[in-house]
């Protein structure tokens, strides 16, 4: 199965988890076992508070990026030969999915001359974004009894040493399972957290990985990087 679930719910003003979201005659459905599972497990996130606008701190939080979809000041650009020819304003998800590798989304900001600007630009639009992450429930062909839960977070921009606009970072739990409905009846076996170029894995009982409500899964990302890691320290 592939699905991808944005997800929101705030839990306390540094944190994020959620429900999947629904709307119109949907609201009164039974969630499917997908939405269960991703619910169930959806993971908190402790971001540091930053107290000032451009001061230390996290200044972006995980949100959905139709954010920063289909905004005027927002540009679709062609990278192919080092050309950097401009395709259009205000790009779509169907731009993105339609496009080739080469084109890449622009945000309004410069990371050299000044990276505070994206500060700037993420709290007048994104302001009244809720806190929102992709759910993606996966199997691999030739791997029976083995599933997936991937939790996708997406922030604004990564304002650290390599500072680039947009940064998607990745939550993944593993089941001894086959469908969403098995994942349901047991604990994950281990989980994933993405760090820069590679990961860190823990074990579901592993007492480095801490949980609210003993299934959501506590994760302190690097403030600035936004990689994930299973303490709050330096």
């Amino acid at each position: 199965l592939r699905r991808v679930v944005p997800l929101r719910r705030t839990i306390v003003s540094v944190v994020i988890a959620a429900a999947a979201a629904v709307c119109g005659d949907a609201q009164a459905a039974t969630p499917s076992p997908e939405e269960q599972l991703a619910s169930r497990y959806a993971p908190v996130v402790a971001l540091k508070r930053q107290r000032e606008l451009c001061g230390p701190g996290e200044a972006y939080r995980p949100v959905l990026v139709d954010v920063v979809l289909g905004r005027n000041d927002v540009s679709l650009f062609d990278g192919s030969k080092r050309r950097y020819r401009r395709v259009s304003r205000a790009p779509t998800a169907t731009d993105l999915f339609a496009g080739p590798f080469e084109h890449y989304v622009d945000l309004p900001g410069h990371p050299v001359s000044d990276p505070c600007s994206y500060q700037h630009w993420f709290r007048r639009v994104g302001a009244r974004a809720p806190n929102a992450l992709y759910a993606h429930i996966a199997t691999e062909s030739g791997r029976p009894g083995r599933l997936a839960l991937q939790y996708w977070l997406y922030y604004v921009y990564n304002d650290y040493n390599d500072k680039h606009e947009s940064d998607w970072e990745q939550i993944q739990l593993h089941f001894d399972a086959d469908t969403a409905e098995q994942a349901l009846q047991r604990p994950p076996v281990e989980v994933l957290y993405s760090q820069h170029e590679g990961a860190e894995q823990a074990a579901w009982d592993d007492e480095k990985l801490q949980k609210v409500g003993g299934t959501h899964v506590v994760t302190y990302p690097g403030a600035g990087s936004h990689a994930n890691y299973y303490r709050n320290g330096l």
